[in-house]
């Protein structure tokens, strides 16, 4: 079976080679630069990049980041699929590299590292490799080679590295799709404030330091994408009522009609939740008219960004999803089409002093 160690050790440095030549690898923490290159490049763009996170992490690079990195360019839920897949395949190409082909040379060369770990291991191989996944310590890279050179049992490495991974990944994900507008930094500070008013027992988050990284919103994505339908005051309202009352969520609509405010709508429909975004353009139509340009941005700044242009009164619920985001023009609002090209702009009076 020598044949087949030397095989295995080709393609792994095959694609370590490939890898190397892959131009993604030096532009993993370039989120703009990634998704113009999915954007030119389609599914191999996909590929390519799948295949600079694989190394990247096979070789010890942090998981996080590739995390991250999934969670800004799919979004949440396809990003930590993504990336838990990413990360467990490079753990089993570690591993099997390490089994196969690198056992006997880390056994010279780590004799005492190898002995500790084979008798940590031992015993209950899935919970042991499984707290170490859990906790934010110790080398990935190690943990892979080790468990591979000791002959830990397979089934139960990567069962207790994929359910390990999936807390951290779940975070850096949704991290990665959006920070400080309906997203994670709010709960930071929330529970830093817990803290403050002695809610809760944890003196060591007064030492974190904390800085939230701006970014472009998906609303100011949206307007970019059609033109300039942020150039006068707008607001933002969340449909869902997961965490907000809809009493409160429907008096917000009345307001933002009231004082004739552009409005993006975020988390406008679920599976669970397809009412509420007709419910507001009915508000809305109260207002201003059902000729309003409305401007549906799905998948924004992503791979599979799709921007239609309707009305307010043609809009509807059945053409939104999750992914999707909606911005509706106060009463002064412009839909121009010239040629090919549809814009939509927001005046701000600098007609009437001209």
């Amino acid at each position: 079976m020598k044949w087949v160690k030397w095989l295995l050790l080709v393609v792994f440095v095959l694609l370590l080679i490939s890898g190397g030549l892959n131009p993604v690898l030096t532009h993993l923490s370039d989120k703009n630069w990634l998704t113009g290159y999915l954007l030119q490049y389609g599914w191999i763009g996909h590929f390519s990049i799948a295949l600079a996170a694989l190394i990247f992490v096979s070789l010890g690079g942090p998981r996080q980041a590739i995390s991250f990195i999934f969670g800004y360019l799919y979004g949440a839920a396809i990003g930590v699929a993504v990336a838990i897949a990413i990360c467990s395949l490079a753990a089993l190409a570690n591993y099997m590299a390490a089994r196969m082909v690198f056992a006997h040379i880390l056994a010279r060369r780590f004799p005492v590292r190898m002995h500790k770990f084979n008798q940590f291991a031992s015993r209950a191989p899935f919970m042991k490799i499984l707290t170490l996944r859990l906790l934010p310590v110790g080398s990935n890279l190690v943990t892979n080679l080790l468990s591979g050179s000791v002959g830990v049992p397979l089934p139960a490495f990567l069962c207790a590295s994929v359910l390990g991974y999936s807390p951290q990944t779940l975070v850096f994900a949704l991290i990665g799709g959006g920070i400080g507008i309906y997203a994670m930094a709010t709960l930071v500070f929330e529970l830093l404030d817990m803290q403050l008013q002695g809610k809760e027992n944890h003196p060591e988050w007064l030492d974190v330091d904390i800085e939230v990284i701006p970014g472009i919103s998906a609303m100011q994505a949206g307007a970019s994408r059609v033109g300039a339908m942020l150039g006068h005051d707008f607001c933002t309202i969340s449909l869902s009522d997961l965490l907000t009352p809809w009493e409160t969520i429907d008096k917000r609509l009345h307001a933002c009609g009231a004082g004739d405010f552009v409005v993006s709508f975020y988390n406008p429909v679920s599976k669970k939740r397809d009412w509420q975004l007709n419910h507001a353009r009915d508000v809305l139509l109260q207002y201003r008219p059902a000729t309003t340009p409305v401007m549906i941005g799905r998948q924004l700044t992503r791979p599979e960004e799709d921007i239609t242009f309707t009305t307010l009164g043609e809009l509807d619920a059945k053409d939104v999803d999750m992914f999707t985001m909606v911005s509706v023009g106060n009463s002064d609002t412009k839909h121009i089409v010239n040629g090919e090209k549809n814009w939509i702009y927001t005046p701000r009076g600098y007609s009437k002093k001209l």
